[in-house]
């Protein structure tokens, strides 16, 4: 799931099911936008799901 981020801000966040961070890590270092500097900075937070059935 990704999407941007409203409020003009400029921005985008990327929830990712992953078995752990450094996974998630490779994953971002070969994202294009990252490898040709587009993103200003890149940021990963740990997320824990505490609801995930409506």
């Amino acid at each position: 799931m990704a999407g941007s981020l409203k409020g003009g801000q400029g921005g985008s966040m990327i929830v990712a099911n992953v078995t752990d961070l450094h996974e998630l890590a490779a994953f971002n270092e070969d994202d294009p936008f990252v490898r040709e500097g587009i993103y200003q900075r890149s940021e990963i937070y740990e997320w824990t799901i505490t609801l995930d059935k409506w």
